[in-house]
Formats: structure tokens, sequence, C-alpha cells
């Protein structure tokens, strides 16, 4: 069995056809390995949809799984999540909108200065800032937030924990999470097991994972998901709870599912997999995957 988090690199892999980019494990995976395998496990519908057009696997050879939380992330205690907020940076205070992410063309993180500078025109606290978790900012995000004159509203912040990011969830007034792409979107599960409400993008997996708990945007259009923001954030009576309440969901049974799974694999018979005819599979193997891209 093969577990698979994500086949985003579309492109790439139509044009060469013989690889899926798993960029979870920043490993290719060849299709006709893929197809070899008795089952995949991926972690959302969206990913299983793209293996199943990529690959040409048959539903009944990919089964879903999802992911539960890596860190138990829960409601920091405001002192202690305050407290930290000050060793983060001296800039660092509320209210503020988050980001949590790399430098991955499908995160989207131009896109979320784009909306970012269109929100501060329509909220009305001129400190309200947005803090962007991950990777230096690129050239062309710099140049953006200079140009507009966000210098004094936006901070980068490189080396977060996993405490710093419970802390940093548990205080934001909201999780901005515009990406284009994902696998599955951990930042949103964790913002929301924190309390910390999320506005992401109505695209799948993005929908999957947020549940009934996310403010939906597009985020290609930086006007209206301003707007959208804007006015969740007016409108927040719970939000907070909603979040929690999705986010239940991913605190466990990831590895009791992985388990269930694997030993039904082992007991069914599967005649004529693998060019093997009527072989059971006896002993099989599974590729972890893991990761906050």
């Amino acid at each position: 069995m093969v577990g698979i988090t994500n086949a985003l690199n579309k492109n790439f892999c139509l044009a060469l056809r013989q690889y899926i980019c798993v960029v979870s494990v920043s490993a290719l995976v060849r299709v006709d390995g893929l197809t070899r395998a008795q089952h995949v496990a991926c972690v959302s519908d969206a990913t299983r949809i793209d293996l199943s057009r990529l690959a040409g696997l048959t539903e009944q050879r990919i089964s879903r799984v999802d992911n539960s939380l890596h860190f138990p992330f829960s409601q920091m205690p405001e002192p202690e999540a305050l407290a930290r907020l000050r060793l983060l940076s001296p800039n660092l205070s509320r209210p503020f909108l988050l980001h949590v992410g790399g430098n991955q063309w499908y995160k989207n993180r131009l896109g979320a200065l784009r909306i970012f500078f269109r929100l501060r025109k329509l909220v009305s606290d001129p400190a309200f800032k947005l803090v962007m978790v991950g990777k230096p900012w690129t050239a062309e995000m710099r140049r953006f937030v200079y140009e507009n004159n966000m210098s004094e509203v936006t901070l980068e912040l490189t080396a977060a924990t996993d405490e710093d990011l419970q802390a940093l969830y548990s205080t934001a007034s909201m999780m901005l999470f515009p990406s284009l792409q994902e696998g599955f979107g951990w930042p949103i599960i964790e913002a929301q097991a924190c309390g910390c409400p999320v506005a992401t993008s109505k695209r799948s997996p993005m929908v999957e994972v947020a549940g009934d708990a996310g403010i939906f945007i597009d985020p290609e259009d930086p006007e209206s998901a301003a707007f959208i923001v804007q006015q969740a954030l007016a409108n927040g009576a719970g939000r907070r709870e909603a979040s929690l309440a999705n986010a239940a969901r991913f605190r466990s049974g990831m590895v009791a599912s992985y388990l269930a799974l694997y030993n039904r694999l082992c007991t069914e018979k599967k005649p004529g997999w693998a060019g093997e005819p009527n072989k059971s599979m006896a002993r099989p193997s599974i590729c972890a995957t893991s990761g906050r891209q």
C-alpha cells in the first residue's frame, strides 16, 4: 500500500506522463509504480481525484484516510500566549491576521498580501496587522510591501516553533489561507484546533478540511476576498466554537484507519493484481508521508 498526500504539480505530470510529484515527501513517484500497488491511500478527496486521473487507478483501489494532528494544538491560555508573542517580536501585537505557509507557488503568499492590502481599507483599526509565518519573503513580496507602504503593518516570522504557532493561532483574529491548490492544508486544522477562525479558498481540499466552520473566498480575487474577511471579522460570533468542533474530526483516528485498511488488504484476494493472477497480498508495504509545507 502506498500513501499519497499530494499530486499537485499537474502540468509537470501531464507533460512527462511518467511521474507524479508528491510534494509532501519531496520525491517523485513513478506512475507505473503506483499502478502496480494493490491500494493507494490519500489524505483528501482532491488528491484521490487527481491520482485517479493521473495514474488511471480505479476508485476501488484508492481510499481516503484523514490526517490527524501531529502536535497537540489547542487553545493556549492568553497570558502564556501573549508572553510568547512578546518573545517572537516586539512589533507583534493584537489584533492581527495570520498566514502560515512556505513560498511554493500554490501557497499564494503574494495573494495574501494583496488581500490584506484591500482589507486595510475596510477595517477601522489602523494598527491591524498581517503576520506571515514561514520562509523569508520573496523579492516580489518585499517590493509589494514597500510600494504599498505596508512595512509597519506586516511582519514576517521565519523561525516559529509549534508552541509559537499555537500561541499565534490562539491570539490571531483569523487565519488567512488563500492557497491555489493543496494536498491537505495542515494550517487549517492547526488553527481551528486553537479556536482560530479560518478564511480559505473555496476549492477542494480546503473546503473538505475547513468544513462548516470555514470562511470561503476566491483566492484570485483580492477585492471580494477582503470584503468576505471583513464581514467575517465584524460578525464573528460562534466562529471559534465552530472551528474547535470541526478540528475535533482530526484529533485522532489516522493510525487506526491505516491499520484497518492494512489489515483488510492483507486478507483480501486480488486476482490479477500486478500481473500475477489470483495472488493475495501477504505483506503490503506502506510509504509514510508527513509534513507542513
